[in-house]
C-alpha cells in the first residue's frame, strides 16, 4: 500500500510504478483485497477497527486506497501518487514557518503575508521539516 500510494517511477516494477491504464486491474485487485482486509479488521471486544476508539490509522489507510480508484479513467495517460502525498504541504509550511516573520503556529494574517510573498517570488529560504524533498517540484 505504501508503494502503491508513492509510486514516482513510471518503468518501476510490482507496485511502484505510475498508475496506468494497463496496470488498473492488477492494482485495483489489491486495493480490494487491502480494504476489504482492513475493514475486516477488528479489535480484542471483536469491534470493527474503523470504527473504534484508535480508528485513525485505519482510516489513514481506508481513504487513499478509495481515492486511487476514481482516477483511472480513459484521459488518464498515468498518475505520480507521490505528487498526492502530504510531504509538498509539509515543505511549504516549513518554508511559511522558516520567513522569520512568526512562530511554528502563525496567525491568518501572517499567513497571508508570507503566501503574498511566496506568490511574486520573494525570495524566502526553505526552512527544516521532518521530510525532504525528493523531487524538482517547486513551491
Amino acid at each position: 500500500m505504501f508503494d502503491i500510494c508513492n509510486s514516482r517511477n513510471p518503468p518501476a516494477k510490482n507496485f511502484k510504478p505510475t498508475l496506468r491504464k494497463c496496470s488498473q486491474s492488477y492494482v485495483d485487485a489489491f486495493l480490494y483485497e487491502t480494504f476489504s482486509y482492513i475493514i475486516s479488521l477488528t479489535d480484542c471486544g471483536r469491534h470493527p477497527t474503523d470504527s473504534s476508539s484508535r480508528k485513525t490509522g485505519f482510516i489513514g489507510f481506508l481513504v487513499p486506497n478509495k481515492s486511487l480508484e476514481a482516477p483511472n479513467s480513459d484521459l488518464l495517460k498515468y498518475l505520480l501518487t507521490y505528487k498526492m502525498s502530504q510531504d509538498h504541504l509539509r515543505l511549504l509550511f516549513a518554508v511559511v514557518v522558516s520567513s522569520g516573520e512568526c512562530s511554528n503556529n502563525p496567525s491568518s494574517s501572517q499567513f497571508i503575508d508570507i503566501y503574498k510573498q511566496l506568490l511574486i517570488r520573494h525570495q524566502i529560504e526553505g526552512g527544516h521539516s521532518n521530510c525532504t524533498v525528493q523531487d524538482k517540484t517547486s513551491i
